[in-house]
């Protein structure tokens, strides 16, 4: 398959959703602070906020003029509510984040898959090296395996993606692995792949009817809804940097579709590693 470069118009749509949700965000922890913490959260930022500015609303406005909040960085609103007393209101702040990494995750990976640098938007320092190892990781899986076959068959076969992911799920579940956070890895390789191949069809199928747009939304809620359960993206991030460390990525994802092949060698660490503590 040939790649094709991903249109730059993808990121800045990305980015006005992104910031979208951010306000929303934003818009839910106003309605949900009373007199009493508005006041507080003012004399928490005093410094950062001019002088007679009142309501949640407008302080939050303040603070994103000098820069001290954004849809890139929320962590000092997440300490201000921490202080305040209102660790529900963090949660909120978290599911954003989360929505966010995902997203810039999953356009990262669908780039680099495409051999694009492009980039209309900074990503957390984070997201962009774990895309970039994942790919590197799965290259040789999907381009001579799925990546012709299965996720662009399934993608042409199915009116609904989130069809495809509940296929790739089951194959997963089929395996019996024990390891959720492994198990949530898969996936959001799988959705990784899925945005890639949705892309790449919109430049050699004209006729194609997916909007790439909605296929990253599907996507990145498909993986959200089951990372809200176990943690954070910081957590996933984590433990997929430990099965590339060790070289289990492409061993067991391998061993999930018959049609994945990997010819690698071992090195003596990772068979010394897998023979005495990876046994499943």
């Amino acid at each position: 398959m040939t790649p094709a470069i991903m249109s730059s118009q993808t990121p800045n749509t990305i980015v006005g959703e992104l910031q979208k949700a951010y306000k929303a965000a934003l818009l839910r922890i106003v309605d949900n602070l009373n007199n009493k913490q508005q006041e507080d959260l003012q004399f928490y930022y005093e410094e950062l906020i001019p002088s007679g500015t009142d309501g949640a609303l407008n302080i939050l406005r303040s603070l994103g003029k000098v820069g001290e909040i954004s849809w890139t960085d929320v962590s000092s609103l997440k300490e201000g509510l921490y202080v305040i007393q209102r660790p529900d209101l963090i949660e909120i702040l978290t599911a954003f984040e989360t929505q966010r990494d995902l997203n810039l995750f999953l356009v990262d990976y669908a780039r680099k898959r495409q051999g694009s640098e492009l980039r209309c938007y900074q990503s957390a320092s984070s997201i962009k090296p774990l895309a970039k190892h994942l790919v590197k990781e799965t290259t040789g899986i999907f381009t001579d395996g799925l990546n012709g076959s299965k996720v662009r068959s399934l993608i042409k076969s199915r009116k609904n993606v989130q069809e495809v992911l509940f296929d790739f799920e089951e194959q997963i579940e089929k395996k019996q692995i024990d390891n959720p956070w492994r198990k949530l890895t898969f996936l959001v390789v799988i959705a990784g792949e899925v945005v890639a191949e949705v892309f790449m069809m919109s430049a050699i199928d004209e006729e194609r009817q997916t909007d790439p747009k909605e296929v990253l939304r599907i996507c990145s809620k498909f993986c959200r809804t089951r990372l809200m359960k176990l943690g954070n993206w910081v957590s996933l991030q984590q433990y997929a940097m430990i099965l590339i460390s060790f070289q289990f990525f492409v061993r067991y994802i391998s061993s999930i579709f018959p049609i994945c092949k990997y010819s690698g060698e071992y090195s003596l660490l990772h068979r010394t590693f897998v023979f005495n503590y990876a046994k499943d």
